[in-house]
C-alpha cells in the first residue's frame, strides 16, 4: 500500500508566507496607506451644490420623459377619508416615535 501525502499547496504557500513575511499591524498599515495616497482635490461648496442641482434637474427631466405622467395623475385620490381606526393608528405611531425619541434622549443612545 502506498500512502499519499494530501497536503494542499495553498496551505504550504500560506505557511511559508507566515514564516517569511513581516507581521503587519492593521491600524498602522491603514494609516500608512492613507498617508501614502495623494490628497484629493476638494470641491468648493458652490461647485458641490451646482453638481447636485444639475444631476437633480437631469433626473427630473428623465423621470418626466420616461414615466407616463398623465396615467399616474389618475391614480391620485380625489378625496381622503380618515376613519377612527386610522386616527387611532396614527396616534399610536406618533406616540411610539415620541416615546422612542424620549427614551433615546434620556439614555444617550443617539
Amino acid at each position: 500500500m502506498s500512502t499519499r501525502n494530501n497536503i494542499d499547496p495553498l496551505d504550504t504557500i500560506f505557511a511559508r508566507a507566515r514564516s517569511t513575511e513581516p507581521y503587519v499591524v492593521a491600524g498602522e498599515f491603514s494609516a500608512s496607506v492613507i498617508k501614502a495616497l495623494p490628497k484629493g482635490r476638494r470641491l468648493m461648496d458652490w461647485q458641490d451644490a451646482a453638481i447636485t442641482l444639475a444631476f437633480t434637474v437631469a433626473g427630473c427631466i428623465l423621470a418626466y420623459w420616461f414615466f407616463p405622467v398623465e396615467r399616474l395623475s389618475h391614480l391620485v385620490p380625489n378625496q381622503f377619508v380618515i376613519t377612527p381606526m386610522m386616527l387611532l393608528g396614527m396616534t399610536g405611531c406618533v406616540g411610539a416615535v415620541c416615546g422612542g425619541a424620549y427614551w433615546a434622549a434620556e439614555t444617550s443612545k443617539l
